[in-house]
């Protein structure tokens, strides 16, 4: 039969660790949007009569994109590897 300390133990570690890798794979994004929301932010003060935010949002998308296609590769690596390991542990 199935044992459910067995399934439940395995269900956890499989939760952290894609809870983790989704985590690495969204911290680049995350810093990405902190770093350009407080430029722009502090750019909105020196210019506060012209709409910063609405006339670079084309710029910070472009920046997203670009980051994206840097990172794409990394990326795939970094799931492949993770896949390849819980593959290597027997799965679930």
């Amino acid at each position: 039969g199935l044992r459910p300390e067995w399934l439940l133990s395995n269900a956890v570690d499989a939760l952290s660790e894609t809870s983790m890798l989704a985590l690495r794979l969204s911290a680049p994004f995350v810093a990405y949007g902190i770093v350009v929301n407080v430029a722009i932010g502090l750019a909105n003060r020196f210019a506060p009569h012209i709409s910063i935010y609405h006339a670079t949002t084309g710029a910070v998308m472009l920046g997203g994109f670009l980051l994206l296609y840097l990172l794409a590769a990394d990326w795939l690596a970094a799931s492949t590897l993770c896949y390849q390991s819980w593959l290597m542990r027997g799965g679930f």
